[in-house]
């Protein structure tokens, strides 16, 4: 390996090209900051809801196949579901919203500060949309494969880890 591929690779593995390169917003770019940080939140509600109304979708077609009625009751708890995520989600995106004005009024003034991120708002849609896919794949017929095969996976990933190159 040459020093420059080698010097590539060392910046790759730190934390501040991480979130530089691929979550930051772009300062180079002609839309304010505030405006790319909102078009980042609304991707990541809409991927929330998205998600909820797959896993709704996946509820539904398990329920008709193993010939159980669909009630109100189900839909209600798809819809409280979906409401306590919104919920959360808004509160999460209130203290990021406070944590970028901090970090905009601290560099007005002269302080360094960390680029301003929803950094609790993209954790907490991470973590709405991991568990509506793991619902998704509990809906499906072929739950109990795939969930075998992603144990594979990842008992050959934990095997392999140290040996793999990024």
């Amino acid at each position: 390996m040459n020093p420059t591929t080698n010097l590539f690779f060392h910046d790759m593995l730190t934390i501040p090209f991480f979130v530089s390169d691929l979550f930051i917003p772009d300062p180079d770019t002609s839309l304010p900051a505030i405006i790319q940080l909102c078009l980042i939140g609304a991707v990541e509600y809409t991927s929330v809801v998205f998600s909820a109304l797959i896993d709704l979708w996946s509820g539904m077609r398990k329920a008709k196949r193993m010939g159980i009625k669909r009630t109100s009751h189900g839909l209600r708890r798809t819809v409280s579901k979906l409401s306590s995520y919104l919920v959360l989600m808004a509160m999460l995106t209130g203290i990021d919203i406070a944590i970028v004005l901090s970090c905009l009024f601290l560099s007005h003034n002269g302080m360094s500060v960390p680029p301003p991120f929803l950094w609790l708002t993209s954790l907490g849609a991470a973590g709405h949309i991991l568990i509506e896919a793991i619902s998704v794949l509990e809906n499906l017929e072929q739950g109990p494969r795939l969930r075998s095969l992603g144990k594979k996976l990842w008992y050959f990933y934990r095997k392999n880890r140290r040996s793999a190159t990024f």
